[in-house]
């Protein structure tokens, strides 16, 4: 997991060779057993998922953080009202921290039918929130951590993950013109210090890409997405999941500009190496199967969406759990593909639960859950006039 700098001397570890790896090194830093697990399944997640500098280095980060040599004890129970709970992390990465949430919310959620909790004193918890679909939840950690990396060496994996990290954070909440201006910053310092064959650039410019198409700059979008294609094939070939975000975003352009072959060529492409790579329950492949299915949807082949929409939507529940926002957007979108298909009592259903969830993630003020709330309102009135036509017909029909 050497960077692209030194990649003839580049070290190729089985996943469990890695993972063997990993957790004696931090046992040797000092954690315990299920610790070193935690953080060692974390990072090896982000690494067979592409993201390469949040790989077994990132747990150089955790080691090189100033907490982690401060006394750190197990997560705890702070205080707790039935269904909710305060925990202190006790200056634990925030990989850990919410690992430990996460178990914790789930036993309570069974035996309470619902529960919430709060990690306090943490390092690094924002990156986490955002993994498990809390945005509004990460907006204040993930700007601590980019403030404090304006200090930091440019373009080390600290830094640079600040950067990438947060501009997304910025760019899914819809500040487009902040997330421009961090992302931009992470394309030139990548540039400057990487050089513009690197993976650095790479994922700079393949994490703004999406924003640009955002922001109605599809032409530079495009070809900045070509750019990293290129670079991205050449350094860990065509068969990495890396390669096929890409080629899924730039089948999501090829759409947009009604190139439907071209489209589902590259979707399809994606499609097979996720499932190569990763396997059919991973979900970045079922993100990739919902941009497909998207694809089928612009091209009015609404039985053939409706389909993947469905399989993606149970896909993503299974691994991150019915609140996540990309939960929402593929429940919207179903929702959408029944509505085309003038099945409003059915799409309804999915239009609410998807408005719903994206309202949590992102609070009822961002654009997308407000576009939300106006298509459920607008497919409300026509479930309305469906109803009314339906009784005129059988009052005059007697059927």
């Amino acid at each position: 997991m050497a960077n692209d700098e030194t990649a003839a001397g580049r070290i190729r570890l089985t996943v469990d060779a890695a993972r063997a790896l990993g957790e004696a090194a931090m046992r040797g830093a000092g954690c315990d057993a299920e610790d070193a697990w935690a953080l060692t399944d974390h990072v090896l997640d982000a690494a067979l998922c592409g993201y390469e500098y949040s790989g077994l280095p990132k747990l150089l980060n955790v080691v090189d953080d100033p907490l982690f040599r401060q006394p750190r004890r197990t997560v705890s129970v702070v205080k707790e009202t039935g269904p909710t709970a305060l925990l202190d992390g006790h200056n634990t990465t925030g990989m850990v921290a919410a690992w430990h949430a996460t178990r914790a919310t789930i036993e309570r959620a069974e035996r309470r039918g619902i529960a919430a909790e709060i990690v306090r004193a943490s390092i690094c918890l924002g990156t986490a929130r955002v993994a498990m679909g809390d945005q509004t939840g990460a907006g204040e950690p993930l700007r601590h951590a980019y403030q404090q990396a304006q200090g930091l060496e440019k373009c080390s994996k600290e830094h640079f993950n600040a950067l990438v990290t947060y501009g997304h954070y910025l760019a899914q909440m819809m500040d487009l013109p902040a997330a421009e201006r961090v992302l931009r910053q992470a394309v030139e310092v990548s540039n400057e210090v990487k050089g513009r064959d690197s993976l650095y650039y790479a994922t700079a410019i393949a994490t703004i890409s999406p924003l640009l198409r955002l922001m109605g700059q599809l032409p530079e979008a495009d070809a900045l997405l070509s750019v990293a294609a290129d670079i991205t094939s050449k350094k860990l070939g065509r068969r990495n999941p890396a390669y096929s975000r890409i080629i899924a975003q730039q089948a999501l352009n090829r759409s947009i500009q009604m190139r439907h072959v071209e489209a589902e060529t590259l979707v399809n492409e994606a499609l097979g190496i996720d499932r190569d790579t990763l396997g059919e329950n991973h979900p970045i492949y079922a993100s990739t199967l919902a941009i497909q299915s998207q694809i089928l949807l612009n091209q009015q082949k609404l039985h053939e969406a409706e389909t993947g929409f469905r399989r993606a939507e149970a896909l993503m529940i299974e691994r991150v759990g019915p609140n996540h926002a990309e939960v929402g957007s593929i429940r919207l979108a179903l929702g959408h593909a029944l509505a085309m298909s003038r099945r409003f009592g059915e799409a309804l259903p999915y239009l609410e639960a998807g408005e719903q969830t994206l309202r949590s993630a992102f609070g009822p003020a961002h654009p997308q859950a407000r576009q939300a709330a106006m298509v459920l309102q607008q497919v409300r009135a026509a479930c309305g006039f469906q109803n009314i036509g339906g009784a005129i017909h059988r009052f005059f029909t007697g059927k």
